[in-house]
């Protein structure tokens, strides 16, 4: 039987954001304490944290505008991994951000 202790480190869930910062760039921000890394462009971010959530279990990925409104929340299960690529930012542009902040 598992303890307390594991069960709680199984179920912890690992949050990697994604967010849009000046001049149009993108900073992927991962747990730990990393320092956040800096993509010149949507796609190249989405690859940094996809590898950053490699090897997790729970997995969550945040995309939020330079105001930090919530434009793509995701979560990941192990072994699924779909690329942010079938989410277009110009298409949430146009829908702006969701209600309630997400």
């Amino acid at each position: 039987m598992s303890s307390h202790a594991e069960l709680s480190a199984r179920s912890v869930q690992t949050t990697v954001c994604v967010d849009q910062c000046a001049r149009g760039r993108w900073e992927v921000v991962a747990p730990g304490g990393a320092r956040p890394i800096t993509c010149e462009t949507l796609e190249e971010a989405e690859r940094v944290a996809y590898r950053s959530l490699a090897g997790t279990h729970a997995r969550e990925l945040l995309v939020r505008d330079a105001y930090h409104r919530v434009l793509h929340h995701e979560r990941i299960r192990a072994g699924q991994a779909a690329p942010l690529s079938s989410w277009s930012p110009a298409a949430a542009a146009t829908q702006g951000p969701k209600p309630g902040g997400e």
